[in-house]
């Protein structure tokens, strides 16, 4: 559906080695949705070769940490926990549903939120990390046209 998340995972001990730049893939992933914003990459992967297991195959996942990097996404290093890398994971993701993403930064916090037509000015806070809107438990809208109106910065 073009407005639900799309969640990659991946899971690596070696660096990625395709041929397209990691913009190329994340250029691709977003155009399935309605906006950027609706792809997340989430990576577990080696993020450091100072490890005692390393093996010769081993190597930094630098590509996959960028395009998670990029879509606000997690990096978890692949000798974690695997449940508890998971468990953070699902998490996050659970949270997107009462998030909702901003395509570009937004140039201050001049935001302007309407549901059905309503302006709403409490129940939601902008999280510039990941640049989202997020919504608190007890506001988070019914079903209904969400429109968030903001400026954003040219890159």
């Amino acid at each position: 559906r073009d407005d639900a998340y799309l969640v990659v995972v991946y899971v690596s001990d070696e660096e990625d080695h395709s041929r397209e730049s990691v913009q190329d893939y994340l250029d691709f992933y977003q155009s399935l949705k309605a906006s950027a914003g609706m792809f997340k990459a989430y990576s577990i992967i080696t993020t450091a070769a100072s490890m005692p297991y390393a093996r010769s195959t081993e190597s930094i996942g630098t590509r996959y940490a960028a395009i998670s990097t990029a879509t606000s996404g997690e990096i978890a290093d692949i000798t974690q926990n695997f449940h508890t890398t998971l468990t953070n994971f699902s998490t996050s993701i659970l949270n997107l549903l009462d998030s909702f993403p901003l395509s570009a930064e937004p140039i201050n916090a001049d935001i302007e939120i309407t549901v059905d037509g309503v302006p709403v000015t409490t129940g939601w806070s902008y999280v510039a990390d990941n640049r989202t809107i997020k919504f608190d438990q007890n506001a988070i809208p019914d079903a209904g046209e969400i429109v968030i109106a903001y400026y954003q910065k040219c890159e």
